[in-house]
Formats: C-alpha cells, structure tokens, sequence
C-alpha cells in the first residue's frame, strides 16, 4: 500500500533522526525545514557557521544549508 505520511509526521520523524544521531547538540542552531506533497518529502537543513576568517562584504553570523528530497510514491 501506499505510504501515508503528513507533514506532522515527517517533522517529527526528521527531529527524532536528527536528535538520535546527535546533530542538534553537534550544530547549535540546526533547523530543519520539512515539506511533504503527494509524492515527495522534502527536508531543508539550516545551521549558522563560525568560519575562521572574516570575508569582506559577508554576513556577521553566516549560515549553510543543505536540501534533499525523497519520492514517497513513484507511481
């Protein structure tokens, strides 16, 4: 049968993964964006750096981020 995932659901799920594997402790900060359609769970992560050098012209407090996407019904 088909998956069947909420929003709700997905955040939670990528919050107890993200906690289990110490990530939130690792990166002060970290947030997790989660997006969830018919077809997809998308999740945005998002922490600020300290970076050993100040770049003219960048931000005070940068932040990095990563996205990934997962299909949850192909069909």
């Amino acid at each position: 049968g088909d998956l069947e995932l909420t929003t709700a659901k997905a955040r939670a799920a990528v919050r107890a993964y993200l906690a289990d594997v110490g990530a939130y402790h690792k990166y002060p900060g970290l947030a997790a964006h989660v997006a969830v359609t018919e077809t997809t769970v998308e999740v945005r992560l998002t922490a600020p750096v300290d970076l050993p050098l100040s770049i003219p012209g960048s931000p005070d407090h940068p932040v990095v981020g990563a996205t990934g996407a997962a299909v949850v019904n192909p069909e």
